[in-house]
């Protein structure tokens, strides 16, 4: 319980000699004598106003409690360091919302760089996807291509008088070896390197067309 002095205002501690008047009011002891010997013969309570004199003032005894009064200062300090405590707080709720603010731009930024990530896979798949088809075609092709020969070769008359035509083999290989260029540039090495194994087929029936023509006969089928 704070009480005070209403003279002086000061709480009332267990070090303070209290005193109290006919009315009831509490005072310190040298606060209210001072305050009698202020005023005339007659004095009066410094609160209501009821006159008293000298020997009506008694002395009051209060048995306080431990370091009653020692509370003050510790609420005191208590309360700094409560505020010292939410000052800390709200500084580091500010630096979490800052890196918050931070962690979600650095989360933004991935989930773009992973779209741009899937949209560049998505090309490139449909560019393997038409690469195969394309070595695909041009494995068909060659296929037929060997079909037609043989085809061609059976076809051809017996009459040793038709003249062979040495340039068809080398123009044929240059035809081959672009193709074969081409494929490599566009399917990779390893699409490359069947289509040179499929030119090398149709090169060597080419080079036994050459042979039929130039002796009219087909002899090596």
């Amino acid at each position: 319980m704070n009480v005070t002095c209403t003279i002086c205002t000061d709480l009332f501690d267990n070090t303070s000699d209290i005193v109290t008047v006919p009315c009831g009011h509490v005072f310190h002891s040298q606060c209210i004598y001072q305050w009698v010997e202020s005023t005339e013969i007659d004095s009066a309570c410094p609160e209501c106003r009821t006159n008293f004199t000298k020997k009506d003032i008694l002395k009051l005894y209060f048995n306080f409690a431990p370091n009653s009064n020692a509370d003050i200062p510790t609420l005191k300090n208590d309360i700094q360091g409560l505020s010292s405590q939410l000052l800390k707080t709200g500084m580091d709720l500010r630096y979490t919302e800052r890196k918050r603010r931070e962690l979600q731009m650095y989360n933004a930024g991935i989930e773009k760089s992973l779209k741009h990530l899937y949209q560049k896979m998505r090309k490139l798949k449909s560019a393997l996807d038409a690469s195969q088809q394309y070595a695909e075609s041009l494995r068909n092709k060659s296929e037929l291509l060997t079909r037609e020969n043989h085809h061609l070769i059976h076809e051809l008359p017996r009459d040793k008088s038709i003249p062979a035509m040495p340039g068809c083999l080398v123009e044929a290989d240059e035809i081959l070896h672009r193709i074969v260029l081409e494929v490599t540039s566009t399917c990779g090495t390893s699409m490359g390197k069947r289509m040179i194994q499929y030119c090398d087929i149709i090169r060597r029936e080419l080079r036994l067309v050459e042979i039929s023509l130039a002796k009219g006969t087909d002899a090596f089928y």
